[in-house]
């Protein structure tokens, strides 16, 4: 594993079978987000934050940036074809 270490590794889409409500983040990068409440448009995906206990959506382009979890209690859904995902706000964020 060591001589691995900082190497790049391709895979090709079609040989790879994601769980459902499973992403590339490739393909989450510029998604709008929308208040799922009340529809506002809160800007878009402009990174994803790998961390240990869930990746976090950075939204930006809004009045200020937003950081999201990524986990159910917050992402209501997640439409990679239409090109938004709807989220559910909670008071602090």
């Amino acid at each position: 594993a060591l001589a691995m270490r900082g190497a790049v590794l391709h895979i090709d889409r079609k040989d790879v079978t994601l769980p459902d409500g499973h992403f590339f983040i490739v393909d989450l990068m510029g998604l709008e987000v929308r208040d799922a409440q009340s529809g506002a448009v809160l800007g878009k995906i402009a990174d994803v934050r790998t961390l240990p206990a869930n990746n976090v959506y950075v939204v930006q382009g809004g009045e200020r940036e937003i950081l999201i979890p990524a986990v159910d209690a917050f992402v209501a859904e997640t439409n990679v074809e239409e090109g938004y995902i709807r989220v559910n706000m909670i008071e602090g964020l």
